[in-house]
């Protein structure tokens, strides 16, 4: 098969302690050459579209590595604001929105987080 198209996945944004990088993804399509001739034994034109990963929350930029440093600097270093000022931020070259940050928290402790509570009585 050869390569007949390629789409646009998303943007993604890593954190990686004092640097950030962006990792973007795409989906790569692939068709039959011989069906697109009309020279395959079937009627449809055969096309493939690559696997991407999927994305931590819905199709938006939070990566593992920046949704896990934004929620240890929320609730282990203990950040006086609620979340960290959008200048904390800045600082690596990112301007993400406080609204924003708290989605992808609520996001991933409602999705990826269990926690347990047992009472002993």
């Amino acid at each position: 098969m050869t390569l007949s198209g390629e789409d646009y996945v998303r943007l993604e944004l890593e954190f990686i302690p004092a640097t950030c990088k962006v990792n973007e993804y795409y989906s790569q399509s692939y068709g039959c050459p011989f069906c697109k001739e009309g020279l395959s034994d079937t009627e449809k034109t055969a096309i493939r579209k690559s696997q991407v990963p999927d994305a931590l929350v819905g199709k938006g930029s939070a990566s593992v590595s920046t949704v896990a440093w934004t929620m240890y600097q929320r609730y282990v270093c203990q950040w006086a604001s609620p979340l960290p000022a959008e200048e904390s931020l800045e600082a690596v070259w990112v301007q993400i929105s406080r609204t924003t940050l708290a989605n992808w928290i609520i996001y991933c402790s409602q999705n990826y987080c269990m926690i347990t509570f047992t009472a002993d009585f």
